[in-house]
């Protein structure tokens, strides 16, 4: 698959990459469209200390569901359209204990590779 990456500040390549595979919990997305925000550019600037280089650059995805593994709900089918919460939570800091993981330390397409 394609896919542009920062690789260095300033520097972005258009890249090969290897399809990922899925595991039973879990969901490939086909992504349509990408929204590139302030973040994306302070990155590319090299002014993002959260980003560890290289990374596929973009969070806000539209995309549609490729695959899904075994154990999914199966309200969730290949074919539907669909976008992408970019934030992870750990579950134990002070952003994931008070639900306010806009300030989460790992955003998808920051220092959480997206494929």
């Amino acid at each position: 698959m394609k896919a542009v990456q920062i690789t260095e500040p300033g520097k972005v390549s258009l890249v090969q990459l290897e399809k990922p595979g899925i595991s039973a919990d879990e969901v490939l997305v086909k992504i349509h469209y990408v929204g590139y925000c302030g973040s994306d550019l302070n990155t590319f600037l090299g002014k993002n200390p959260m980003v560890k280089l290289p990374v596929i650059p973009g969070h806000e995805i539209g995309a549609s569901i490729e695959a899904v593994g075994e154990n999914v709900p199966e309200h969730l089918q290949p074919g539907m359209a669909c976008t992408i919460n970019p934030y992870t939570a750990c579950g134990k800091c002070p952003s994931c204990r008070n639900l306010t993981l806009v300030s989460s330390t790992k955003p998808l397409g920051c220092n959480v590779t997206v494929l």
